[in-house]
């Protein structure tokens, strides 16, 4: 359970570090969205997050129920999840690739530890 939420999390970095210009074109438009396209745009990402959050949902149930992660309101679990990915993405402006690596690996042992069932 641990490696394939993992991997979701990795997997959109590797996506956004390999698609440079457009992972910056994409944060650009989503922090100032131009006014004739701020409604598709946030349209565009509510269909896009709401698919990641069904998939990230079912894990995150399939988990607690084998007893992988705590049993806590899968909401607030989700929330977390997805609050940890929007901190990471922010976290692509600021360093590269190397001292992301470090802080992507740091920080999910950390928030596993946070989730993670007795």
């Amino acid at each position: 359970m641990e490696e394939r939420l993992y991997q979701i999390l990795r997997g959109a970095f590797t996506y956004h570090v390999s698609q440079e210009e457009e992972t910056i074109f994409y944060k650009r438009a989503m922090m100032f969205p131009p006014a004739s396209l701020e409604d598709k745009l946030k349209e565009r990402f509510g269909a896009t997050e709401e698919m990641l959050t069904q998939e990230i949902r079912a894990l995150l149930a399939e988990g607690i129920a084998a007893g992988a992660i705590a049993d806590r309101p899968l909401d607030d679990l989700l929330d977390g999840f997805l609050c940890l990915m929007d901190g990471l993405f922010l976290q692509l402006l600021y360093y590269d690739e190397s001292k992301f690596e470090h802080k992507l690996q740091n920080i999910w042992k950390l928030f596993w530890s946070g989730i993670a069932g007795s």
